[in-house]
């Protein structure tokens, strides 16, 4: 849940509340089986003098991993070993841009950049002594696939 409203005090039955929801999904049929899921609730509310409005949409298709990316995440290791850069595949449930290559079919990976943390916080950070070796393991990267035959 990210945000609830209403009501003008704790002892006082409200005439309006709002509720706001971010759903984070890792696949497509988590999608199909959560807006089943929300349609049952609402069908079967009972409330007499209440109604429910439900609006957006998933706004991001999941980044679901594909042989493609299997393949992908193989080479960046690779690739990571040559130059003694740990790589690890890792979900973090987070929303990217790269979902959206990942719904095509597209081989995707996301976090090849700079080494950071606490996403999101006013603590957030980036390591800065990461982006030599990061952006010389994007380079290498794409150097390795230019040079694939297959």
């Amino acid at each position: 849940m990210g945000l609830i409203e209403g009501g003008t005090s704790v002892n006082t039955i409200s005439d309006h509340a709002t509720a706001q929801v971010d759903v984070r999904f890792r696949t497509q049929d988590q999608v199909t089986e959560i807006k089943e899921q929300i349609a049952t609730i609402i069908k079967n509310i009972d409330v007499d003098g209440t109604k429910v409005k439900i609006e957006g949409d998933i706004n991001r298709p999941p980044m679901e991993k594909n042989e493609q990316t299997e393949k992908l995440l193989r080479i960046i290791k690779k690739v990571g070993d040559e130059l003694d850069i740990f790589i690890k595949d890792t979900e973090t449930g987070g929303g990217s841009d790269a979902s959206f290559t990942s719904a095509l079919g597209i081989p995707t990976v996301d976090g090849l950049g700079p080494v950071g943390g606490r996403a999101h916080r006013e603590s957030e950070y980036l390591d800065i002594e990461s982006l030599v070796p990061r952006t010389l393991l994007l380079a290498s990267v794409i150097d390795d696939l230019a040079k694939r035959k297959d």
